[in-house]
């Protein structure tokens, strides 16, 4: 069962990065813009079946992987994961880093969570806020 799931694992690897390629190739060539999608992010959820959050991370690791060849081989190997490589992307598109700084923050950024590549770029940490019924439904109001 153990070995079984190690070689799916390894086919979801390999079939993640042959989506990227096919997204990256959509994107190129404006498919996704001809097939009347304002966007490749409501392609990618509308067209697809992605969530919303599913089809951000793989756009933004796309462009990652666009912009700096050498995380599709991380991405291969297990030391970036998509969850990473959006959360890498999404920075660089805010702060726009020259390119050997990319590069720098990519590397420190291999085999660490989520959570630590946000300590590395200075992010906040998100927390999860819970609103009771009554506040929900007065905010409902508004």
């Amino acid at each position: 069962l153990v070995s079984h799931t190690r070689l799916l694992v390894s086919d979801e690897t390999k079939a993640t990065q042959a989506v990227l390629h096919h997204l990256r190739e959509i994107e190129r060539r404006g498919i996704h813009l001809r097939q009347g999608y304002r966007s490749l992010h409501e392609f990618t959820v509308t067209r697809l079946g992605y969530s919303d959050g599913a089809a951000a991370r793989r756009i933004q690791a796309m462009r990652l992987i666009r912009d700096l060849p050498e995380t599709e081989t991380m991405l291969i190997e297990g030391t970036l994961t998509i969850e990473t490589m959006s959360v890498l992307q999404r920075h660089f598109q805010t702060a726009k880093p020259k390119l050997e700084e990319k590069r720098k923050l990519v590397a420190q950024a291999q085999s660490q969570s989520r959570r630590e590549i946000e300590r590395t770029l200075g992010r906040p940490e998100t927390q999860a806020v819970y609103l009771k019924p009554e506040t929900l439904k007065k905010l409902e109001a508004l």
